[in-house]
C-alpha cells in the first residue's frame, strides 16, 4: 500500500486538469500499487470530488474537526 499526500496546485492553475494529471502520472510511476491511501478533509468538497474522479473510495474513520 502506498500513500498519496496532499497535492497543491495554485488558484490560477485550478480547473485545468492538473490536479488529475498529477494523479495518473503518479499511479503510472508504480504501477504494481494495488492500494493507495489518501488523508483529506471532508468538507474540502473539491478536493474530495478530484480524488473521487481518480477512483479513491471513502472509506475508514471520520473525525470531526474545528
Amino acid at each position: 500500500m502506498e500513500s498519496l499526500s496532499p497535492i497543491f496546485i495554485l488558484p490560477e492553475h485550478q480547473n485545468k486538469g492538473l490536479g488529475q494529471a498529477v494523479i495518473h502520472k503518479v499511479f503510472a510511476l508504480y504501477p504494481d500499487t494495488a492500494v493507495w491511501r489518501l488523508d483529506t478533509i471532508k468538507q474540502e468538497t473539491r478536493n474530495c470530488h478530484l480524488y473521487e474522479k481518480c477512483g479513491f473510495v471513502r472509506v475508514g474513520e471520520e473525525h470531526i474537526i474545528n
